[in-house]
């Protein structure tokens, strides 16, 4: 399905060789994920197999790359006709005004007919349970849902292969396991090859089927998930974090469970700590005292996108003061990026008044 052989890169005026004889397979219906610290290539891979370089990031390339059948290196513009690419933020991908627009326009350009067009736009949002976003405006997703219409998008052209490059980053954990139970789905029930490039294991460990580690250019380790243990990752010392089920397997050897497979400890370790119980929780706190002047101030702030019902944001009051670290917390779709945006200028609340620094930032 995918072959890279003797792949050497290195970028144009650069010396060092950003990739360094890496050679993988990729079989068909596997669930792949290539992970490893930043610098150790990994998103240069992507480009190599998406085709952008040599063509639109110059450089000195050596090897070859196959996907189901095609040769990357030497006929790239065929490599869209049987793989989708997503690339790490979803915004910089969306090209339309609508979530039906955006995943009409690849089957569109492929000459369908209409009926054809729709018939895809509605199976490839309901695979990524995404119908709801079907009328809505690409100007008021959360990144989450911008990577549900991505994907819908990408899924649209019915590709063999998937290809991801760290398609979590943005996500808060949960949202991040939705996105990873979804893409083992698309492996078992439709039969395509993905491969997603990760930072860490803890987040895919449940679900791939195969981990390529990359270091400095080369391929540090390969092999199936369960061959993976933790035994592999401190003799090999391998250039990423333990995921948490193995370095809490490393005060379980005494019970015997040192040398256990990551997914089975995993599963394991779930079962017995993580209390099934837990709804809600809630946080005791002091009322600040008031330290001076507000650098950002929001006073009952409503916000809802136009053409739609629902308030993204409501009643927000916050204040800010000078030289303080604020984080701004929550999941995926609650309204962090819309907070922002708003606190730039980007977007007019629906009600309620904003200072920056004592102005209205759209001023």
């Amino acid at each position: 399905m995918i072959e890279v052989e003797n792949l050497w890169f290195k970028y144009e005026g650069s010396r060092s060789w950003v990739l360094k004889n890496v050679n993988f397979k990729v079989g068909s219906r596997e669930f792949t994920v290539i992970v490893g610290p930043n610098g150790s290539g990994k998103s240069t891979l992507i480009r190599i197999m998406a085709g952008l370089i040599p063509k639109f990031y110059h450089g000195e390339l050596r090897g070859n790359v196959r996907i189901c059948g095609v040769n990357v290196l030497k006929e790239p513009e065929k490599v869209f006709k049987v793989a989708g690419f997503i690339f790490e933020d979803p915004e910089v991908q969306l090209i339309t005004t609508t979530v039906r627009d955006e995943v009409s326009f690849g089957p569109c350009n492929l000459g369908l007919s209409k009926e054809e067009v729709m018939g895809r736009v509605k199976w490839s949002l309901e695979v990524v349970r995404g119908t709801y976003l079907e009328n809505r405006s690409t100007f008021e997703l959360s990144l989450g849902e911008m990577q549900k219409v991505v994907l819908a998008s990408v899924l649209s052209l019915k590709p063999k292969v998937l290809i991801l490059d760290e398609p979590s980053v943005f996500l808060e954990t949960k949202a991040a396991s939705r996105l990873y139970s979804l893409l083992k789905d698309l492996t078992m029930k439709l039969g395509i090859t993905v491969i997603a490039v990760e930072h860490e294991l803890d987040r895919v460990i449940e679900y791939a089927d195969k981990i390529i580690v990359l270091n400095k250019g080369k391929i540090a380790w390969q092999g199936s998930v369960e061959d993976l243990t933790i035994r592999n990752i401190e003799t090999l010392h391998m250039p990423i974090p333990l995921p948490e089920a193995a370095n809490i397997a490393k005060h379980l050897k005494e019970e015997r469970l040192y040398g256990e497979s990551l997914t089975k400890l995993a599963k394991l370790i779930e079962e017995i700590i993580i209390p099934k119980n837990i709804k809600h929780y809630h946080v005791e706190y002091e009322e600040v005292k008031d330290l001076g002047e507000d650098v950002v101030a929001l006073r009952n702030v409503w916000f809802k996108y136009p053409r739609t019902s629902t308030y993204v944001l409501k009643n927000i009051n916050l204040s800010i003061k000078d030289r303080k670290h604020v984080g701004i917390l929550g999941p995926n779709g609650s309204g962090k990026s819309t907070l922002i945006k708003i606190l730039i200028g980007m977007l007019k609340p629906t009600r309620g008044k904003v200072k920056v620094l004592g102005v209205d930032p759209r001023s």
